[in-house]
């Protein structure tokens, strides 16, 4: 996953965001600190803010088939 914006710093502090009622812990490298906090809409939102717009069929079934092989 990308790096959380601007407020990610170069140290080795984890980064924490909201995404509506959750707090989401990032490690300094912007990966989540737990994979069980990955949704599909948090996955659009970063997607969005990485500049790309729409995340299509195609995308989802490559993102979906490296969640699997990582779990």
């Amino acid at each position: 996953m990308p790096l959380p914006p601007a407020s990610h710093s170069a140290g080795h502090d984890p980064v924490v965001r909201r995404f509506g009622q959750r707090d989401i812990v990032f490690d300094s490298e912007g990966f989540f600190n737990d994979f069980n906090d990955w949704t599909e809409e948090i996955c659009n939102v970063l997607a969005q803010e990485s500049g790309l717009e729409d995340i299509t069929a195609r995308h989802w079934h490559v993102i979906r088939f490296l969640r699997d092989f990582y779990a």
